[in-house]
C-alpha cells in the first residue's frame, strides 16, 4: 500500500496576507487541538513568543529565514502534510531516526521524518522532562547539502520504531502485537 498524500493547498501568492487566518485555522485543527502521539508521547506545538496572535510553531511550519522569516509558499502548500506524516509515521514509506542534537538550550533528542519521493521532512523534538515531543518544523528539502545530511543521518543513525520492537521482543512475543 502506498501513502496517498493529502491535495496541495491552493495558495495565491499575491493574497497570502488574506489567507493567514484560514492557514492558522487548518495548523490548529490538524496539529494543535487533537492529540497526536508519536512513539508513546503527545506532541506539542511550541505557543511562544506568538508574532500577529499565532504560535510560534504556525509561523516554522510555513515560513523561512532566520532571523527573519518570510513566506515559504512550498512550506504553505504541504500544510496539510505534517499531521498526515505524524499520524502515519508507522508507514514503512516514512522513514524515521533518532540523533542527540545540540540546540540554543543544550543537548535534545529529535526525531526525524523523512519522505524521499517528496524531499519532505518533519522534525519533533524531545522536552527536558522526557514526556512529549515539541514540534520544531516541516518542509521540503531543496538544498544539497541537507539532502546529503539527511543520507547521512538515515544511514547511521537509529530508528526509534524499531527500538519499541526491540523492546517489546525483549519482553516477550505478547508485545509484539503492538509493532509495526
Amino acid at each position: 500500500m502506498s501513502l496517498v498524500l493529502p491535495d496541495l493547498i491552493d495558495i495565491d501568492i499575491n493574497k497570502y496576507t488574506e489567507e493567514l487566518e484560514n492557514l492558522y485555522r487548518i495548523y490548529l485543527d490538524e496539529l494543535y487541538i487533537p492529540q497526536i502521539e508519536v512513539l508513546g508521547k503527545p506532541i506539542t506545538c511550541r505557543q511562544n513568543p506568538e508574532d500577529a496572535g499565532k504560535h510560534e510553531c504556525f509561523w516554522h511550519l510555513i515560513t523561512e529565514g532566520d532571523p527573519e522569516r518570510t513566506p515559504d509558499f512550498n512550506r504553505i502548500r504541504r500544510l496539510h502534510w505534517c499531521a498526515y506524516v505524524l499520524l502515519h509515521y508507522t508507514d514503512r514509506e516514512i522513514v524515521c531516526w533518532e540523533k542527540e542534537c545540540t540546540t540554543h538550550k543544550g543537548k535534545q533528542r529529535r526525531i526525524f521524518f523523512w519522505l524521499p519521493n517528496e524531499k519532505y521532512y518533519v522534525i519533533l523534538g524531545e522536552n527536558r522532562a522526557k514526556t512529549s515531543f515539541e514540534l520544531i518544523t516541516a518542509y521540503c528539502v531543496s538544498y544539497y547539502g541537507t539532502l546529503r545530511c539527511i543520507q547521512r543521518d538515515m544511514s547511521s543513525c537509529p530508528d526509534p520504531r524499531f527500538k519499541k520492537a526491540e523492546t517489546a521482543q525483549e519482553n516477550g512475543p505478547e508485545n509484539l502485537s503492538t509493532t509495526w
